[in-house]
């Protein structure tokens, strides 16, 4: 009770990351722990925040709390909806519907399928579950029929099928360093991995049945479906070697990417311009809120007596708002699309109605709402990396508006507080990045803030936009789509062909040591004060705390010992001495 009585002299964190620690809590645990063990932390943790009723820590570790329990009983959730052990490998048939856009290449197809029956009687038939699966174009080399071996042309979302599959638990390699496949398809909610099979003499094929299945979810990926097959259409006809780049850009089709260009993406450290990512979605809301400032201010809305209802500032961030959500549905819905939104609805909210304008409660808020909706979110490098950017943007942005000298030109001012403040956010970001970087990926890209200083600002302000418009003309006048298709493609091929000579640059990265707790804490500290909005004595000085993140190397084998290394390659493991 004396260190409780210690922190009583101390301004706890806003309670909303609180949450967020109670769900990275659970997440550290190998196993979930049982409701008798849920139920005594919660009981003596109201204990404790009885006994500091007068205090502000009993508020947040009463969110502390929540956060761990609503953690534990979403993955408990998550790990009871799996399949059961003795239905793997064997032969199911399963009615259901295709609940996201296919995914083709030379192998066949992946997709989504959600169950709604057994054809035959199975005691625990996985109704109501996600499961993904493939439908190889070469599994049945047989005495099969060609049409009954290969599958359809393509899938379309919502479309119901009875499918002959044998399905497995989620599994995937685990290696550190890694993207954690198995990870992302519990945050999906996939119960079951498995593949089409196919169907042995006597036995129903593998057929479409009538009708559609129409929710929330189909009709997005159905609209999805068609903006990308009419984008794609437009650019093939005038054969625009930059397609696959525009059609992730438009839709999130990562898969149109060709492997060389991936590796010039990942060298240069854009890589995350080409997903559907925070900047896209927060770029789309800006020019939404732009779109709907000017509107709100036609004499006709004022006529209209609606600002005297609704504050106009409020309807500008429902209507970005409503934008973002809807450009993510139509990108597929994916984790960090989601992130995005969320963050973007807690900030509209808390701005617009003047609740709150402290950046630290408002990204604290933010975090917690997509821990509420995702809290396996802080398990991923990006949750962190994405707060960690618009926090250090927007604090750095006080610093250029206070020192930006007035210039004679009103457009001249605008203009150089716009170059300046790219100039200074990409400054931020990279700097703010530092410390995470070494910790997440042990590299710093060298090129890569050069990089993104070219193609953001493009990629952002003009080819997904000029993208998104040429998608829209692709669907309702595609002759005058196919001839813009080139026009818009000419400023992608400037930002490719900039990219492949920077990432041809020999020493564009550097590997660094993954840093101890100790050069963490030093390293994030000197960044805060390179970043704070006051001033600060000897501010340059702070720079030096960054150096041990450098100065450290990979640990030496000794000399009569060895490392090694055991690697999960998925059928076995793999040593490396």
């Amino acid at each position: 009770m004396q260190i409780f009585a210690r922190l009583r002299g101390f301004s706890p964190p806003p309670p909303a990351s609180a949450f967020v620690v109670g769900c990275l809590t659970l997440q550290q645990w190998s196993v979930l722990p049982s409701a008798q063990v849920i139920l005594g932390v919660a009981l003596g943790c109201c204990v404790g925040a009885v006994h500091w009723r007068r205090a502000a820590w009993g508020g947040w570790l009463i969110a502390a709390v929540i956060g761990f329990c609503w953690a534990a009983w979403l993955a408990t959730d998550a790990l009871q909806s799996r399949i059961p052990p003795y239905l793997e490998g064997r032969d199911l048939l399963l009615e259901g519907y295709v609940d996201e856009l296919p995914l083709r290449s030379s192998q066949g197809l992946r997709f989504g399928f959600h169950v709604t029956g057994c054809a035959e009687p199975e005691p625990d038939c996985p109704i109501g579950r996600r499961i993904r699966l493939g439908w190889s174009s070469n599994f049945s080399r047989g005495a099969a029929p060609a049409d009954e071996a290969s599958p359809p042309v393509a899938l379309a979302p919502g479309e119901r099928w009875l499918l002959h599959v044998r399905l497995k638990r989620p599994a995937a390699t685990v290696n550190p360093g890694l993207f954690d496949a198995e990870l992302r398809m519990l945050q999906e909610g996939v119960a079951a991995l498995g593949y089409v099979r196919k169907p042995r003499a006597g036995e129903p094929s593998n057929q479409r049945l009538e009708g559609w299945h129409m929710n929330l979810r189909t009709l997005f990926e159905a609209a999805r479906a068609a903006g990308l097959a009419a984008l794609d259409s437009a650019l093939s006809a005038q054969r625009v070697d930059a397609s696959g780049v525009l059609l992730a850009l438009a839709y999130g089709d990562q898969a149109a990417i060709s492997a060389s260009d991936w590796d010039v993406f990942n060298r240069t450290g854009v890589a995350h311009l080409m997903s559907i990512s925070g900047l896209h979605i927060t770029m789309l809301a800006a020019i939404a809120g732009g779109l709907a400032r000017r509107m709100l201010q036609r004499r006709w809305v004022a006529r209209s007596g609606l600002l005297l209802r609704v504050p106009a500032q409020r309807l500008q961030w429902c209507f970005a708002i409503a934008v973002a959500f809807l450009y993510s549905g139509l990108a597929g819905w994916g984790i960090p699309a989601q992130r995005t939104c969320w963050m973007l609805a807690v900030a509209g909210w808390a701005l617009a109605s003047g609740r709150s304008r402290s950046l630290p409660r408002i990204l604290s808020l933010a975090a917690a709402v997509v821990c509420v909706f995702d809290p396996w979110a802080p398990l991923a490098a990006g949750f962190w990396l994405s707060f960690a950017a618009v926090a250090a943007i927007v604090l750095h942005a006080s610093v250029v508006h206070a020192s930006l000298p007035r210039a004679a030109s009103a457009r001249l001012s605008a203009l150089r507080r716009a170059l300046r403040e790219a100039v200074q956010s990409q400054w931020a970001a990279t700097l703010s990045l530092l410390p995470l970087g070494a910790l997440f990926f042990s590299t710093l890209s060298l090129i890569g803030p050069l990089a993104n200083a070219w193609a953001v600002p493009l990629v952002s302000g003009l080819v997904t936009p000029a993208v998104l418009l040429l998608s829209a003309l692709a669907l309702t006048l595609p002759e005058l789509a196919e001839w813009l298709a080139p026009v818009i493609a000419v400023p992608t091929g400037w930002m490719l062909d900039a990219l492949r000579v920077m990432a041809s640059w020999p020493g564009g990265a550097v590997v660094l040591a993954r840093p101890d707790p100790l050069s963490l804490v030093l390293a994030a500290v000197s960044v805060a004060v390179l970043l704070a909005p006051r001033p600060v004595p000897a501010r340059a000085l702070w720079a030096l705390g960054l150096l041990p993140l450098f100065a450290r190397g990979p640990e030496p084998v000794p000399a009569s010992g060895f490392r090694l290394s055991a690697l999960d390659i998925g059928q076995g493991m793999a040593v490396l001495v």
